[in-house]
C-alpha cells in the first residue's frame, strides 16, 4: 500500500475512534444526567409524602374512630414541625395557616370528634399539596394526590352531620376537569374507563344525596389511585 494511502486508512480510523469516543462520552454524560434527574425525584416525592402522609393518615384513623392512631399521628406532626420539614417543603406563605389549622386538628383530636379531625385534616392535606414548594417537578403524582384528596374529603364531608352536597358537588366537577387533562397521560386504557365510572357513579349519587352510595364510589377513588400511582413509579 502506497505511503500516501496508509495516511488516508489512519486518518479515517483516526476519525471513527474519535467519533465513537465522543458519542460513548456523550452517552454515559446523558445517562448520569438523566439518573440525576430520577434521584432527584425520588427525593422530591419523599419530601412530599412527608408533608402529606400524617394527614392522610389522620383522615383515616378518624374515620375509623381509632384514638391510639391519632395520637401516634400528632405525634408524627410534632416531630415535622421539630425538624422544620413543613419549612422546608412547603411555601413560606402558607407556613402560618398551616399551624393555624393544626392546632385545630389537634383541638377536635383530643376531642375525640371524629367527624371533625377527618375533614379538617383532609383540608390540610390539599392544603400542603397546593403548598408544596416543588409541585413542578413531580406533576404526576400531586394529579395522583389530588385525586386521592377528592375520595377522602368527599368521605368526611358525608360524615358531617350537615352534609354540604355543594361543596362535594364542587371537588368532583373539579377533579373532573384536572382528570380531563391528566388522563391523557395514562397508557391503561381500562384505568381511564374505571375512573369515567367513577365519575359518573358519583355523579348520580351526589345528585340523588345517596350517602351510601357516594361512600362507595369514594373508597372506590382510593383504591384505584393506589393502582394509579404504581403506574407512575
Amino acid at each position: 500500500m502506497k505511503r500516501k494511502n496508509k495516511l488516508l486508512v489512519v486518518s479515517v480510523m483516526i476519525s471513527l475512534f474519535s467519533t465513537c469516543a465522543l458519542n460513548a462520552a456523550s452517552a454515559s454524560s446523558t445517562n448520569h444526567r438523566l439518573d440525576g434527574l430520577k434521584a432527584q425525584k425520588a427525593t422530591t416525592l419523599v419530601y412530599l409524602d412527608k408533608v402529606l402522609s400524617p394527614f392522610e393518615d389522620i383522615t383515616e384513623y378518624s374515620i375509623d374512630h381509632n384514638q391510639k392512631g391519632l395520637l401516634n399521628s400528632v405525634e408524627r406532626i410534632k416531630k415535622l414541625q421539630a425538624d422544620k420539614s413543613f419549612q422546608k417543603n412547603l411555601e413560606q406563605k402558607s407556613l402560618k395557616n398551616l399551624d393555624q389549622k393544626i392546632v385545630l386538628l389537634n383541638k377536635f383530636i383530643s376531642e375525640k370528634n371524629y367527624a371533625k379531625s377527618a375533614l379538617v385534616s383532609t383540608e390540610i392535606f390539599k392544603y400542603n399539596i397546593d403548598h408544596f414548594k416543588s409541585k413542578e417537578s413531580v406533576k404526576e403524582q400531586i394529579n395522583i394526590e389530588n385525586l386521592d384528596y377528592m375520595g377522602f374529603e368527599i368521605i368526611a364531608l358525608t360524615n358531617q352531620n350537615d352534609i354540604d352536597y355543594a361543596k362535594i358537588n364542587q371537588i368532583l366537577l373539579q377533579s373532573k376537569k384536572s382528570w380531563r387533562v391528566f388522563s391523557t397521560q395514562v397508557k391503561d386504557k381500562n384505568m381511564v374507563d374505571a375512573f369515567a365510572l367513577l365519575f359518573s357513579g358519583l355523579d348520580t349519587s351526589i345528585k340523588q344525596k345517596n350517602n351510601p352510595i357516594i361512600k362507595t364510589f369514594s373508597n372506590l377513588d382510593l383504591a384505584l389511585v393506589d393502582v394509579l400511582e404504581k403506574q407512575f413509579q
